[in-house]
């Protein structure tokens, strides 16, 4: 089953490559993290918010967008091995409390590209597209009251 979570993630981080660096247009740059197979499943199951009691491998991947002093958005993919399928699990961190969880086939070449590119494609646009929005209007950005500057609140 590792050698089918690693032909979907190279097939994933295809797609993370896509919004790498920043897009024309864009304000926000995205930053791959690193991809990996990770053999004890609960740790990634408890920071995605996934309610499973499969044991692994994990096959993880991010892409992070960050702007100078916004608060950073992550997109987490996890695909894991559940009984004869393979589960594909997306999550926007830290704004969506629970992950979308898709389950396919249980090989790697009986996934269709609508049903990872795809459902990939359509999850990043509409996250990034969310950030931009924020950003161009202000949003989106830690607060401070200036008290690690040094600098006078608004007493």
């Amino acid at each position: 089953m590792e050698k089918e979570l690693d032909l979907l993630l190279k097939r994933a981080r295809a797609v993370l490559a896509r919004h790498e660096g920043t897009r024309p247009g864009a304000r926000a740059r995205g930053v791959i993290g690193g991809a990996s197979l990770v053999a004890l499943a609960e740790p990634v199951f408890y920071e995605l918010g996934v309610a499973s009691s499969d044991k692994g491998p994990v096959a993880t991947l991010s892409l992070r967008l960050e702007h100078p002093g916004a608060t950073l958005r992550t997109f987490r993919i996890a695909l894991w091995a559940s009984s004869d399928r393979i589960v594909l699990a997306t999550r926007w961190s830290p704004l969506e409390k629970r992950p979308l969880v898709a389950r396919g086939e249980g090989r790697a070449d009986a996934w269709s590209s609508s049903a990872l590119e795809g459902v990939l494609e359509e999850r990043l646009g509409v996250g990034e597209a969310a950030f931009e929005r924020e950003l161009a209007t202000g949003g989106g950005h830690l607060e401070s009251s200036g008290d690690l500057l040094g600098l006078p609140g608004d007493a």
